[in-house]
């Protein structure tokens, strides 16, 4: 299968992932980011198109990395249900429950830090569970300019 560069799709208007990729890579998208997180996201926005089918899933990972200042999911299909899988799973040690879980509803935007004041801390996808099911998102890391980034 031929790989196709994220500029490329973003670049391809014609298209509802060109699009979306779009918005979420301009200046309007980090201007509302920055201004519902408080973060100055000023950097590059890192997009990827996702798709897990039946028995899928991402073990427990941590964002932070780099200049990676907030993370998104946008979850982009409409026919999830309670048991089917595929939520976001949050590990958070701070607090008395097991964890957050978010649901992966259509054209749902979930933002979280990966670092600093309020950041979860580590994180799943659960497996897919629903014979046929997929959970189709565009997933990625809205960042702050490096030091060493021109302006």
């Amino acid at each position: 299968m031929p790989v196709v560069a994220e500029e490329q799709l973003a670049a391809n208007k014609s298209t509802s992932l060109g699009v979306a990729l779009s918005l979420l890579k301009g200046n309007a998208m980090k201007k509302l980011v920055t201004q519902l997180t408080g973060l100055k996201i000023d950097g590059v926005t890192i997009a990827q198109p996702t798709l897990l089918r039946f028995g899928d899933f991402l073990s427990i990972h941590n964002d932070a990395e780099g200049q990676r200042a907030v993370a998104f999911a946008w979850h982009l299909f409409d026919a999830w249900s309670p048991g089917d899988g595929g939520e976001l799973a949050f590990v958070c040690p701070e607090s008395s429950t097991l964890g957050q879980f978010v649901p992966p509803m259509a054209n749902t935007l979930t933002l979280f830090r990966t670092q600093g004041a309020g950041f979860l801390g580590t994180h799943a996808v659960l497996p897919v569970l629903r014979q046929g099911g997929r959970r189709v998102a565009i997933t990625g890391w809205f960042t702050t300019r490096s030091q060493s980034e021109p302006t």
